[in-house]
């Protein structure tokens, strides 16, 4: 993906806007071929903040737990606190679909 630094404002007040942040999760986690002045990585940082606190924003208990489960997962390798939090959130729908899945 090639950007320029407007084209990253423009995805940012986009993502703001439409509440899709497509865009900021690929340029998040994207790796940096060229960046002379480290102002692509900041921009990578301030891309990775803006994510989580989304979470937050929509729901700040279940986003702070949704979070604690994905360090938990990545650091320590413990699933447990990202299901117990997906779980909550499966909840908020009725739950996890089950019935008419089938694995072929």
């Amino acid at each position: 993906m090639v950007l320029s630094r407007s084209d990253l404002r423009t995805a940012f007040a986009e993502s703001r806007t439409t509440r899709r942040a497509t865009a900021l999760f690929l340029f998040a986690d994207s790796i940096v071929l060229h960046d002379a002045d480290g102002r692509v990585e900041a921009l990578r940082q301030e891309a990775r903040a803006w994510l989580p606190r989304r979470l937050k924003a929509a729901d700040p208990d279940l986003g702070q737990h949704l979070l604690d489960g994905q360090l938990a997962l990545a650091g320590h390798a413990d699933p447990t606190p990202l299901t117990t939090s997906v779980m909550r959130v499966l909840n908020l729908t009725g739950g996890p679909l089950r019935e008419g899945y089938v694995d072929r």
